[in-house]
């Protein structure tokens, strides 16, 4: 038996410990290579799924959906995999109590799909457009992030790289700003809001080094990520705020918050990461860059930057050597930040729509923190974006997006919420 995430077909209900077929349903199931088989305990608090390949050929993957009570869908996809005929996967899904579940879709590894019905069929379908469609923009983001400008005496990997930290710390403010919705005001003042805004992460990067990837693969794998270097000492955890006026218009809020580690900064804790990091990479055979890339992030890269990092957070800082390795002309990187876990997708836009669109943006806090964080030159793309200069190592809401948000009215019966 394989053990990985699964779907399936036709459904087998536990109550009181006796296995039951489900009522057959009135719709027609056109799945017939696989067998669903669901299992709840006596109280049908936990559900346990089972997927078995029936057919006589190999499964790539398979796709199930769940009903949770309150009316959620959630979504569970196997693969890419080698389901061989008699073999099945298990899943035990988490989260609040499950009142139906359908094997949708499964996928032969020779190419040929079943899918359940119509109605499922036609919503994959739109689905895969949605993915692609999405897939789109962020090769555009990707592409407009890695552009470069020729004005300044500086390589290509060395202004991404910029880029990406600058964005980060300016992202980490959005996050400040956002508390300002979620406490109540008594709590943020404007003094204790310019103060956390001012404690916030920043960069200083330098002895910068870029080259050929080929240059540095057969080198030790500690190049990449030297186990002396502080280890997940920086927390980074996204997070969002939807804030709505009305059923017509709501704004969300996206931002990135960074925060010290507290138990990674014990010295006993990080000797405990360096050394597992060492025997790791001695149990999988890594010994050079190019062993350990092959086993963190496969792919063909051709450029590499490496760089040292000045960190400073609430008043203390770290120093240490991180690296990127780029491919597709800098539009793909790999990010090796040992004390760091740095997103790669900052290349998306992530404009603060609420704060200059809606009717926050007449708060004086917001008016002055707008006007403070434009910057004007580095826009690349059609949609509102938050744009970086990489000669100033900062990063701020476009100018030209700005003046065209506050050319928007704002609805008067929406100004109620600046009573609060």
């Amino acid at each position: 038996m394989k053990n990985g995430l699964l779907i399936a077909l036709g459904v087998v209900l536990l109550v009181s410990h006796v296995l039951a077929q489900s009522p057959a349903s009135s719709e027609v199931n056109r799945i017939v290579g696989a067998r669903l088989d669901v299992q709840y305990d006596a109280d049908q608090t936990m559900t346990t799924v089972h997927v078995v390949n029936i057919s006589n050929k190999v499964i790539a993957s398979v796709r199930v959906s769940y009903l949770y009570e309150g009316g959620a869908v959630g979504t569970s996809i196997s693969g890419p995999g080698n389901l061989k005929p008699g073999e099945s996967i298990t899943e035990t899904p988490r989260g609040n109590r499950i009142t139906e579940v359908n094997l949708d879709e499964i996928v032969y590894a020779d190419g040929s799909v079943e899918t359940r019905n119509d109605a499922v069929a036609a919503k994959l379908k739109e689905e895969e457009r949605l993915a692609k469609e999405q897939q789109a923009k962020e090769l555009k983001y990707a592409r407009a992030f890695a552009a470069t400008d020729p004005a300044l005496h500086m390589a290509q990997e060395e202004q991404v790289v910029r880029k990406y930290y600058a964005k980060l710390s300016f992202l980490s403010q959005i996050a400040v700003l956002s508390q300002i919705f979620i406490e109540r005001p008594s709590k943020l003042t404007d003094a204790g809001t310019r103060k956390l805004l001012k404690d916030g992460i920043r960069f200083d990067l330098s002895e910068f080094q870029t080259g050929d990837f080929a240059e540095i693969e057969t080198q030790p794998w500690t190049l990449l990520l030297n186990p002396d270097a502080p280890q997940g000492v920086v927390l980074v955890n996204s997070g969002n705020t939807n804030i709505g006026f009305s059923k017509q218009q709501s704004f969300l809020l996206k931002w990135y918050q960074a925060a010290w580690s507290k138990e990674q900064q014990q010295p006993e804790e990080q000797q405990g990461r360096r050394d597992q990091l060492s025997r790791d990479a001695r149990f999988a055979g890594i010994t050079t860059v190019k062993d350990y890339v092959r086993v963190a992030h496969s792919g063909e890269w051709s450029r590499y930057a490496a760089f040292t990092v000045h960190a400073t957070l609430t008043g203390q800082a770290i120093s240490y050597r991180a690296m990127f390795l780029f491919a597709h002309q800098g539009e793909t990187v790999a990010i090796f930040d040992p004390a760091i876990r740095m997103p790669v997708e900052l290349n998306a836009p992530l404009y603060p729509a609420l704060l200059v669109e809606s009717v926050y943006r007449e708060l004086p806090f917001f008016k002055t923190w707008v006007a403070e964080n434009q910057l004007s030159g580095c826009k690349k793309l059609k949609e509102p974006e938050v744009c970086c200069d990489p000669a100033t190592g900062k990063c701020g809401l476009a100018s030209e997006d700005v003046a065209h948000s506050l050319s928007l009215p704002i609805d008067d019966k929406d100004r109620w919420v600046l009573k609060g």
